[in-house]
């Protein structure tokens, strides 16, 4: 016997409004669903600014899943940051290519709460990009790898640094005084191994 199952629509969301709540400069056109993902809903928003067509990402949060929507945002407002800032110091090209940019509320928020308790994030569409769900290729593997480990260990330093996580907590005074110390000086590094040996999960 084949047994068929149909997943329920996904409520229906005023996009034209949402995406007003954002600073998106220009005339709203249009939205359309955007990518593959099941968990978030993630559209594509078309406004007009000046006549120049320019898309952006509108995305409402799982709060299901994702049950400290506020601390998600801290956490890719950290990375999104941190990546940049080593690009610009780089005198990178193509900076806004090459990392995430969320496009902040018109009150200066990162994220909006709906009338529903729904929250979303913006961000700036990188057009011409590709987003890949699972790594398939030995080519993409090599690319993903690239950042050097330096690097990484960096980014998870700040990334730790100063959130209160609600599932770990750093137990262990040298790590966080090396991540204090990473925190405030840019050419301190942590390594993975340092980093996670100060973690213990919360009970």
């Amino acid at each position: 016997m084949t047994v068929v199952t149909f997943m329920p629509d996904r409520p229906r969301h005023d996009i034209a409004r949402l995406s007003a709540e954002f600073r998106m400069p220009g005339d709203y056109v249009s939205h359309a669903p955007c990518g593959h993902g099941h968990i978030n809903d993630t559209y594509e928003v078309r406004v007009n600014q000046a006549g120049t067509a320019v898309r952006y990402i509108l995305q409402r949060i799982n709060h299901t899943i994702f049950t400290r929507p506020d601390l998600v945002m801290e956490n890719i407002h950290r990375v999104t940051t941190h990546i940049a800032d080593k690009l610009h110091e780089a005198r990178a090209t193509d900076v806004y290519r090459r990392v995430l940019t969320l496009v902040p509320c018109r009150d200066g928020r990162r994220w909006h709460e709906d009338t529903q308790g729904n929250h979303w994030r913006a961000y700036l569409y990188v057009e011409g990009a590709e987003a890949h769900s699972h790594v398939n290729s030995t080519a993409l593997a090599e690319e993903a790898a690239k950042l050097p480990e330096e690097d990484r260990a960096s980014l998870a330093s700040r990334l730790l640094h100063g959130l209160d996580s609600p599932v770990y907590q750093v137990a262990d005074g040298k790590v966080a005084r090396r991540m204090k110390e990473a925190e405030e000086d840019p050419g301190v590094m942590i390594k993975f191994e340092e980093l996670t040996t100060g973690l213990n999960r919360r009970p």
